[in-house]
């Protein structure tokens, strides 16, 4: 397993993607004048049916910032019946084919995660897991069939042969 250090600093630190999401999402109408509701409808009514169309007429005529016409954008064009995967279904994703072989060493890594505290949350993505404690403290990536990456938020921490920075 690599070590390397997910940088930010000795002061910053980031939010995981869900916070950033509910920020914008929660800040939308005091930013725009409509909800997020209320923009996937408007643009589902009055916009181009294809995302990266929609994304653009949202940022030209209605001067909505980059990441906020993604956001509105990608719920604009979900399927109906639309669900997000499960993590045991992430998990799999991620652990498919020659990668299966590292599932124990995540297992072990989590457990060890666990430990830490009952505020620690483990959260499967597509393509990696993020471990957060109020904010992300570090990530774990099946990199290849032989490899897991743990990103850690070590600040102040000085690289090594085996820890480096990112």
């Amino acid at each position: 397993m690599n070590l390397y250090n997910m940088g930010y600093g000795d002061t910053h630190m980031a939010l995981t993607p869900e916070q950033m999401g509910d920020a914008i999402i929660r800040n939308l109408p005091e930013k725009t004048g409509r909800s997020l509701e209320e923009w996937v409808e408007f643009v589902k009514k009055n916009g181009p049916a294809d995302k990266k169309e929609q994304v653009k007429w949202l940022k030209e005529k209605h001067e909505l910032g980059s990441v906020q016409a993604a956001l509105v954008a990608g719920r604009a064009c979900r399927p109906a019946g639309w669900k997000p995967k499960s993590d045991d279904e992430l998990l799999s994703g991620q652990f498919s084919g020659e990668k299966g072989k590292m599932r124990p060493v995540y297992d072990a890594l989590v457990e060890k995660i666990r430990s830490l505290g009952d505020d620690v949350e483990i959260t499967p993505r597509k393509s990696m897991v993020s471990f957060i404690c109020g904010k992300q403290f570090g990530k774990a990536v099946v990199s290849t069939k032989n490899r897991i990456d743990l990103g850690l938020k070590l600040p102040g921490t000085p690289y090594t042969d085996r820890l480096v920075g990112h």
